[in-house]
């Protein structure tokens, strides 16, 4: 549903506020019947409203719906960002123990020449 870009920008156009078809044909360089199947899809996936006024619709976002989208996407990056640090995690730890073998390797070497 969001794989097409003219829909993805048909909701950051209506981030704005509530449009008309020909207002987001005209602003996006779209046919009207181009932005009119974009919105069909995109109100059948609950994402947009339309709301009568007089012969024309209006077309708005539907927040509570992308809200909802955006903590399922949130969850999704969260997953493979904890997946991220943990990997980075270990590599510090590996590295703060090599650090700190090469730390006693110094001090042993400065002990000796002391001596």
């Amino acid at each position: 549903m969001l794989a097409c870009e003219s829909r993805v920008a048909i909701i950051k156009l209506l981030k704005q506020g509530p449009r008309k078809v020909t207002e987001i044909a005209q602003l996006l360089e779209m046919s009207q019947p181009a932005v009119s199947q974009n919105l069909k899809v995109l109100k059948a996936a609950n994402l947009v409203a339309d709301e009568k006024d007089g012969y024309w619709v209006n077309y708005s976002l539907n927040p509570i719906q992308l809200l909802e989208i955006r903590r399922e996407l949130e969850g999704v990056c969260r997953c493979k960002n904890v997946e991220c640090v943990q990997t980075l995690t270990g590599y510090q730890q590996e590295l703060e123990a090599e650090l700190a073998w090469v730390k006693q390797q110094l001090a042993e070497l400065a002990q000796a020449a002391v001596a």
